[in-house]
């Protein structure tokens, strides 16, 4: 009887310590991004009766597992940028914004395993982002056509010692930056190309 009720402690110890111990696990805070918009910048206002949003961005498994990693999405950036600043102003006429290409790969770093690298902050992990979309514009009237391209690159590498936030933080960053990139350059794309297509 002693045999069995000291086992029955002993059980009850075990599972009171595990309960304590699965209390005491810090939650993981979930990090929330601010929204990426271009709705601070004036509109772009073209002579066409609508505008219209085509991806042509093919994707692999292999692709789709790193934007899934990324606190934001270069594809949803671009088509914020469209919403955000393309406008129709026009009787007739068409505009198309294309996704032509997203490209995001990452790369392990070689490590240095020797007695200095153990005791150095190294470099894990490059990311290397690239992102090109062009803007077409047709008269339904004349058939004449009119184009602007713009294409922004970025590369950011991650030390091996940020936590998961700061690691996504840096990831934001640098694709927040692309983003403001292809702003930039698009809006000079427009301003040379596509003068004559702007009200």
């Amino acid at each position: 009887m002693k045999i069995i009720v000291s086992k029955l402690l002993k059980k009850a110890q075990i599972l009171i310590m595990l309960s304590l111990l699965i209390g005491c696990e810090t939650p993981t805070n979930t990090q929330r991004w601010p929204e990426v918009t271009f709705a601070h910048l004036p509109p772009i206002t073209l002579d066409v009766a609508n505008i219209q949003l085509v991806n042509k961005q093919r994707t692999s498994e292999k692709f789709s597992q790193i934007m899934y990693r990324l606190p934001i999405s270069p594809a949803m950036g671009l088509r914020q940028w469209a919403r955000d600043r393309l406008r129709s102003g026009g009787q007739s006429g068409s505009a198309q914004f294309i996704i032509q290409n997203i490209s995001v790969t990452k790369t392990a770093l070689i490590q240095d395993k020797s007695l200095k690298g153990v005791f150095t902050k190294q470099q894990s992990d490059r990311y290397d982002f690239q992102i090109t979309a062009n803007l077409e514009v047709i008269s339904d009237l004349t058939g004449e056509r009119g184009q602007a391209f713009a294409s922004a690159r970025r590369s950011i590498t991650i030390r091996e010692d940020l936590s998961l936030n700061d690691r996504e933080r840096a990831l934001f960053e640098a694709v927040n930056q692309l983003l403001q990139d292809f702003n930039n350059g698009m809006q000079t794309a427009i301003d040379k190309h596509l003068v004559a297509w702007t009200l």
